[in-house]
């Protein structure tokens, strides 16, 4: 059996009340229920699974892994995807300057893990929420907690907002920095006033309505939030859109050719990378 990686359904219970029925099922339809929503992602998404299976990697250290670990990691991320989008995701998030740097061999393989599972998944639901009606808020958060035990490589890690929306800096004893105490305060009053007023205003801050045209965002960390717009562009064009295009033609290809007796795989293969090729460029 090969090695896989993580499974990440989707939680909420269609309850026929709130959720009337599958989510991609109501964004396929006008019953979708508009309703305020505010989402968001951390800067390093995929770094907290890294160690829980990823090949090279472990809780402690720098975790510097061979290009090796990085090719059979990529393996386990995508276990169930056709070989040629395998190899064309290989080709997206490789510095092919640098093909044996242990530290961008860990690092990309973090941002792939993130993109993947995260950052991508997110953002297509959001924009097609939008379009929906709904209103949506995003958040990017890229403060990297001073308290925080994990090695300092793993930088921002999936969830770790939550510590400062829910008030933990405010325990003196934990150690945080004054800059975070109020870094605190300012995210509970954000997401206090969303749940009051459906909008995460607050006083001298307004935060801008996400939408499938602006694709607006805030940044939240101890600074002044900074709007910024396209989180993730051009890697979300290629999980979203290139890599699904890629994955048919690899499909129906392969079933053109298994028809056809007289035609070898490496033809196939050939064949299908020039087409990612052309697509990627």
């Amino acid at each position: 059996t090969k090695p896989t990686f993580l499974a990440l359904p989707f939680l909420p219970v269609v309850d026929g009340d709130f959720l009337p029925d599958q989510v991609e099922v109501l964004l396929n339809t006008t019953n979708l229920p508009k309703k305020e929503l505010m989402l968001g992602l951390v800067k390093n998404e995929g770094t907290y699974f890294l160690v829980y299976g990823m090949p090279g990697f472990n809780m402690t250290g720098d975790n510097l892994i061979s290009r090796n670990d990085f090719l059979e990691g990529v393996l386990m991320a995508m276990i169930d995807d056709s070989d040629i989008s395998r190899e064309t995701t290989i080709f997206q998030y490789t510095d092919w300057n640098d093909v044996k740097n242990r530290t961008k061999n860990r690092d990309l393989l973090g941002n792939l893990v993130g993109d993947q599972l995260f950052f991508c998944p997110v953002l297509e639901f959001a924009q097609r929420y939008s379009q929906h009606g709904g209103k949506t808020y995003m958040y990017l958060f890229d403060h990297q907690s001073s308290v925080n035990p994990w090695p300092e490589w793993m930088g921002v890690m999936h969830g770790y907002e939550i510590e400062f929306i829910f008030g933990m800096p405010l325990e003196s004893s934990l150690g945080y920095t004054k800059n975070e105490i109020a870094m605190s305060k300012k995210f509970m009053k954000h997401w206090a006033n969303f749940a009051r007023h459906g909008k995460p205003d607050i006083e001298g801050v307004a935060w801008p309505a996400f939408s499938a045209e602006n694709q607006v965002y805030i940044t939240l960390n101890s600074n002044y939030p900074e709007r910024k717009r396209r989180m993730k562009a051009k890697e979300c064009q290629f999980w979203n859109k290139l890599l699904p295009q890629i994955q048919k033609m690899s499909s129906d290809m392969l079933t053109c050719l298994n028809a056809s007796e007289n035609t070898h795989h490496t033809n196939y293969l050939f064949l299908v990378i020039l087409l990612a090729i052309s697509l990627i460029y």
